[in-house]
Formats: C-alpha cells, structure tokens, sequence
C-alpha cells in the first residue's frame, strides 16, 4: 500500500478490512508521516 501526499495531521492509526463473502479480516498499524511535502 502506497500512501502519497500526507500531511502530519493525518499520522494515526489505520485499520484495513477485506471480505470475501465468506470471512472477513482485519489488520491494524500506525502511520507515521515522515518528511510531509517531499
């Protein structure tokens, strides 16, 4: 997963979620941001 054009206010944690109609899993980390803008 590419992450592109983050701004510090947006480092957190993040959650992703996949499905497919018979289970679904979920996978959570920290985003930090590290040189915004560049």
């Amino acid at each position: 997963i590419y992450l592109n054009n983050l701004k510090e206010s947006e480092a957190g944690f993040y959650t992703c979620e996949v499905s497919n109609g018979f289970q679904t899993l979920t996978s959570t980390g920290f985003v930090r941001v590290k040189n915004p803008g560049i």
